[in-house]
């Protein structure tokens, strides 16, 4: 493959049907709750304005490993992931999506709490765009997230979304 390309694959799951995206080599994009590919899409557009191509690649060795990682994950037999990535963002929210990467499974934090452990307190809302911008879900775990009130807030894939993937990791909801 050339440096143009981005590779997709489709993986139906419980939380919907997912469409996986990587360029060269490594996973760039989980888009949750994607029925027909728009969001995908709309994404490689937005973020790699110079990529030629958009082709279906199942027989990728990092897609393939990512498709089998999240059916793990959804079984509830993987707690971490090991995909290689390629996070296009700004020092920032890379920053941000490292410190997300360290939340252990079944745990939550507030976006507060985030900011702290990022060694920038105050900047929740910044903190919050973030992870709003998190091209990778699941695999990034933004939806360990919540309000300081331990209220369910934003979630690309939707709040219900987010639930269920808190509950698929042991959290009980009143």
């Amino acid at each position: 493959m050339n440096s143009n390309t981005i590779l997709f694959s489709r993986l139906d799951s419980p939380a919907g049907r997912i469409y996986l995206g990587e360029f060269e080599g490594r996973v760039c994009k989980v888009s949750l709750n994607d029925r027909d590919g728009g969001k995908f899409y709309a994404w490689v557009e937005k973020e790699f304005p110079y990529v030629g191509t958009v082709i279906h690649g199942d027989s990728s060795p990092a897609l393939a490993m990512t498709a089998q990682q999240l059916d793990e994950y959804f079984r509830g037999d993987r707690r971490v992931f090991s995909v290689p990535l390629h996070l296009v963002g700004t020092d920032f929210q890379r920053l941000i999506w490292r410190t997300l990467s360290q939340i252990p499974y079944g745990h939550t934090i507030s976006y507060g709490d985030l900011a702290k452990r990022a060694c920038r307190p105050g900047s929740a809302r910044a903190v919050g765009g973030a992870c709003g911008r998190n091209p990778v879900p699941i695999l990034i775990p933004c939806h360990r997230v919540i309000g300081s009130s331990g209220k369910m807030t934003g979630f690309g894939g939707g709040i219900a979304l987010k639930k269920k993937i808190l509950a698929l990791e042991g959290h009980i909801f009143e």
